[in-house]
């Protein structure tokens, strides 16, 4: 919903009509208290207010989304020798750590982790559907 509509309504609400009827609400509608009224107006000032650009929710990391390159790659290998933290690979590299782990495994240098809990290949087959024979041996 664009903030334009939402205040449209918030409008009508604080003016005590039904923002779709059209229509007065009763004297004892939540809608005509002054509490309902204020905070209804006091809505309709924030969603006015200028928007604040929202902020990324870890650090920014620009070469996240950059290939890798030969010399980004030997770079990556010799850290990873010299057995510095993946940190401040990370940093160095201005990627994420996650990142920089899963070029680490791409490249050999450590494995995959194995999940135990939910191994992809490994699922459970559905059981086989009951026929009617099997229901007859049924002791209900």
């Amino acid at each position: 919903m664009e903030n334009s509509k939402a205040i449209e309504i918030l409008n009508s609400l604080a003016d005590g009509i039904d923002p779709f009827t059209h229509i007065l609400f009763p004297p004892d509608s939540p809608y005509q208290q002054a509490d309902v009224v204020r905070a209804l107006f006091l809505a309709i000032e924030a969603l006015k207010a200028p928007q604040a650009p929202r902020k990324a929710s870890g650090p920014a990391r620009p070469a996240s989304a950059r290939l890798w390159t030969p010399e980004e790659e030997q770079r990556l290998h010799d850290a990873f020798a010299a057995q510095k933290p993946v940190s401040e690979i990370a940093a160095a590299h201005e990627r994420t750590t996650g990142g920089i782990t899963a070029r680490l495994i791409r490249l050999g240098l450590i494995e995959a982790p194995r999940h135990t809990s939910y191994p992809p290949n490994n699922r459970a087959a559905p059981a086989p559907a009951a026929t009617a024979k099997d229901l007859e041996d049924m002791p209900f």
